[in-house]
């Protein structure tokens, strides 16, 4: 979609009381649509329409919104939102325009590390509540779908142990984002200014945020990186080894779909290699079955 149909332009018009002057599409999104709306009053706005086809709780996304507006976490504000509108029936959202560097850098530094566990620490610090989708409970009741015949037996054997031993791990229930990673982060310098993507946020393990976050950077940007921003957590929030342990090797189960991420982090400024990051998944995928025994 190059453009906003003209019914959900109107919309964002009547419920904002300005007239949209530019459009200019966003990079990034699989499941949904991003523009970038200049109103006529000078403000900038982010217009986020669902990809057809493809299921989103708009209503459960503002409520996240909301309650991390008045939050010290850098996300996004809602602005106005609509289940089903326009000919397609699409849920639909405009947003306050985050503002920062979307890139990566290509040598990560102790400081940026540093930052996404701040900003992880911060979303914790949210108490939880009953209206939160339960994704830790999500992310262990999605594994007897997993297709055993797409894996190989380093991926059989780990999701035979987490089968096992996932659902029984020790868990410390926290508010999280539980699709925490680099590129749903913006930048300035070291600092993180931004957070996007929240519509799978809800109670998550206290290790879900940061051991994905590291697996996904193990293999964008090595092992080493990936063990300093664990590092880094472990020296300011205290989680059972074995609570780390397990969620660590689940977000190594699903990073079995490294070569859909390639494209975002070449786009995002760093250039890993289809080769690069399978060898590094290999040997990542190897470490964590010989920590489970």
């Amino acid at each position: 979609m190059e453009a906003p149909p003209a019914d959900v332009l109107a919309w964002v018009e009547s419920s904002l009381g300005s007239g949209v002057s530019d459009v200019a599409r966003m990079a990034g999104g699989i499941d949904a649509h991003t523009f970038r709306l200049a109103l006529a009053d000078g403000s900038t706005v982010v217009l986020r329409m669902t990809e057809p086809g493809h299921h989103e709780d708009i209503e459960y996304l503002a409520q996240v919104l909301d309650l991390l507006a008045p939050t010290p976490v850098p996300a996004p504000c809602r602005l106005v939102h609509a289940a089903a509108l326009g000919d397609g029936r699409v849920p639909v959202m405009v947003q306050s325009l985050l503002e920062g560097d979307p890139t990566i850098p290509a040598e990560p530094d102790d400081a940026w590390l540093s930052a996404h566990v701040t900003t992880i620490l911060r979303m914790q610090e949210l108490p939880v509540a009953p209206w939160m989708h339960d994704r830790a409970a999500v992310r262990w009741e999605d594994l007897p779908d997993v297709s055993v015949e797409e894996l190989g037996a380093g991926d059989r054997l780990l999701l035979d142990l987490l089968r096992e031993r996932g659902p029984a791990a020790p868990l410390t229930p926290v508010f999280g984002h539980d699709d925490f990673w680099v590129g749903n982060t913006l930048r300035d310098g070291d600092r993180v200014v931004g957070v996007v993507d929240w519509g799978h946020a809800g109670v998550v393990s206290a290790a879900r945020d940061v051991t994905y976050c590291a697996v996904d950077s193990s293999l964008c940007y090595g092992l080493d990186v990936g063990d300093r921003l664990l590092d880094s957590f472990a020296r300011r929030r205290s989680v059972d080894a074995e609570e780390l342990l397990v969620w660590t090797a689940r977000s190594v189960l699903s990073s079995r779909y490294f070569p859909e991420w390639l494209a975002g982090w070449n786009g995002l400024g760093v250039p890993v290699r289809h080769e690069e990051a399978a060898g590094r998944r290999t040997e990542l995928l190897e470490r964590t079955l010989a920590r489970l025994g």
